[in-house]
C-alpha cells in the first residue's frame, strides 16, 4: 500500500517542493468545470475515499485505479448543495457527511460495510475538518454545528473562534482546507504560527503526541486540503 497526496495543482511552489520532500507520491488536480473556479482543483470537492474506494466525478482529471466515477446530472457550474457530493470525510468506521447532499454511491457503499453515519448540517464537510487524531477521534473546526454533533457522536473537538485563513475571492477559507494528515504530523499550506489560535491549535496538537509542521511563510490558505490516499 502506497500513501498519495491530492492537491489542487495551483498549490503554492514552496509548499509543493516540502510536500515532495515528505512523500513523492503526488497527484495534482486541475480545474474542475463543474465547480467555482475557486475550489476547482481543490482536492475535498474531486476525490472522496471510503475504506478501500476512491470516488471521482467523470470531469476531473484526476486518473486512480480502481476509481468509481460519478457523473453529475446537472450541467454548467454546480452550486451548492449540488457541489459537495465528494465533500465528506471517514474517520475509522465514521462516514460524516451531510445525508442529503453527499453522493449516494457514496453513501451507499458506507451503509454496505456497515459504518456509522454522521449527518452533519454543512455540506462542506471536510473543508470545515481538520484531522488531528483518527484513532482518539480529534479534530479541529470553525463550524459550530460539526462541532456540537461530532461531540455528542464522542469527539475531541477543538472549535475555533476566528476564520483566520484565506481563500480567494471569498471573505475566508477553512481550517481543514489548510491541513492534511501524514503519520503523527499535522501539516499546514502556511505558517500556522500566524493563525490567530496558534496557541491552541498547537496545544490541542501536542495532547494527542500529534506534530504540526508549516510548509511555507506565508498565511494559511484555504487549497482543499492536503489530501491523503491510500491505495495500492
Amino acid at each position: 500500500m502506497k500513501t498519495i497526496f491530492a492537491l489542487d495543482s495551483r498549490i503554492n511552489n514552496e509548499i509543493l517542493e516540502n510536500l515532495k520532500n515528505i512523500n513523492n507520491n503526488i497527484v495534482l488536480i486541475q480545474k474542475n468545470p463543474s465547480f467555482d473556479d475557486a475550489v476547482s482543483a481543490h482536492p475535498d470537492m474531486n476525490i472522496l475515499q471510503v475504506k478501500d474506494r476512491i470516488f471521482t466525478c467523470t470531469s476531473t482529471n484526476v486518473r486512480l485505479r480502481n476509481a468509481t466515477k460519478i457523473k453529475y446530472t446537472k450541467r454548467g457550474k454546480l452550486q451548492y448543495p449540488d457541489d459537495v457530493q465528494l465533500n465528506a470525510v471517514c474517520i475509522g468506521n465514521d462516514f460524516i457527511c451531510r445525508k442529503k447532499s453527499v453522493n449516494e454511491n457514496a453513501l451507499e457503499y458506507a451503509q454496505k460495510l456497515g459504518m456509522n453515519i454522521i449527518d452533519v448540517n454543512q455540506g462542506y464537510v471536510k473543508c470545515n475538518i481538520a484531522i488531528v487524531d483518527e484513532e482518539n477521534k480529534a479534530i479541529i473546526t470553525e463550524d459550530e454545528g460539526i462541532c456540537k454533533t461530532l461531540t455528542e457522536n464522542g469527539y475531541a473537538v477543538l472549535l475555533l473562534k476566528t476564520h483566520d485563513v484565506g481563500l480567494e475571492p471569498y471573505k475566508f477559507g477553512f481550517i481543514g482546507g489548510t491541513t492534511g494528515l501524514f503519520e503523527k504530523t499535522l501539516l499546514f499550506t502556511g505558517n500556522i504560527k500566524k493563525h490567530s489560535e496558534y496557541k491552541r491549535i498547537k496545544e490541542f496538537c501536542d495532547g494527542y503526541g500529534v506534530k504540526i509542521q508549516s510548509l511555507s511563510n506565508d498565511y494559511l490558505y484555504d487549497y482543499g486540503s492536503i489530501l491523503t490516499i491510500v491505495t495500492e
